[in-house]
């Protein structure tokens, strides 16, 4: 989501149009998730009008049923699972899962669960015609853990890299996946191999023109300044 520039809705059909020649994976953040929420702390207050918000949450609404604008995503190169998600996941969250399904989840399980979860909640919030969905968020996906203000373990849209990079790998099946995270801002992207994760949320989050993005090529993980 572009929440703070003037075209925010047009930035965002831009990817969706297909004008982009690439493919286009759009994961929602825990800034998307404020507004789904009814929080709207961080609106352009120039050009956000009501009318604009009102549209761009009911887009990302749609978006989400229609699994346009995902929880997690996750690509192999080779055998070896990428994990693409906005905070990162936590090892204890991953047991929180088993013990809610009462097994152990494989990397695609568990890319399943989280983007159902979302999918399930926001189509029982549009079975009632709410606009916003404070109601229905409620799952411990959706929570802060300690470290963002929170009480709970920390869902996937909230955790801190500074939690991430101090884990090992994640367990059991889900030992070889490399999570590459966003949310934490960092002056450069950031690969910690003890942890298996990269974290890519550089540049402007720090109001400076030094972009940087992440090459991954031949199973090698490049970092970029443009």
């Amino acid at each position: 989501m572009f929440e703070t520039g003037s075209s925010g809705l047009e930035l965002m059909s831009l990817f969706c149009l297909g004008n982009v020649k690439s493919k286009v994976i759009r994961l929602l953040g825990n800034h998307d998730l404020m507004w789904l929420e009814g929080n709207f702390y961080y609106i352009n207050k120039i050009t956000d009008t009501s009318s604009k918000i009102k549209n761009l949450i009911q887009e990302m609404k749609d978006d989400i049923q229609n699994d346009l604008l995902k929880a997690a995503h996750i690509e192999y190169i080779g055998k070896t699972p990428i994990l693409f998600i906005h905070g990162g996941i936590r090892n204890e969250f991953v047991k929180y899962i088993e013990e809610e399904i009462n097994g152990n989840i494989t990397p695609d399980i568990l890319e399943y669960y989280l983007n159902n979860e979302l999918i399930n909640n926001i189509i029982e919030c549009n079975k009632y015609g709410y606009i916003t969905c404070e109601d229905f968020l409620y799952h411990e996906i959706f929570q802060a853990g300690p470290e963002r203000g929170g009480n709970s373990i920390g869902g996937i849209f909230w955790t801190d890299y500074a939690i991430i990079e101090k884990q090992k790998s994640l367990p059991g099946k889900l030992q070889d996946i490399i999570q590459i995270v966003g949310h934490t801002k960092k002056t450069e992207i950031t690969i910690n191999n003890f942890s298996n994760a990269i974290a890519i949320d550089t540049g402007n989050s720090y109001g400076i023109n030094d972009l940087q993005y992440l090459e991954i090529s031949n199973g090698s993980f490049i970092a970029h300044r443009i």
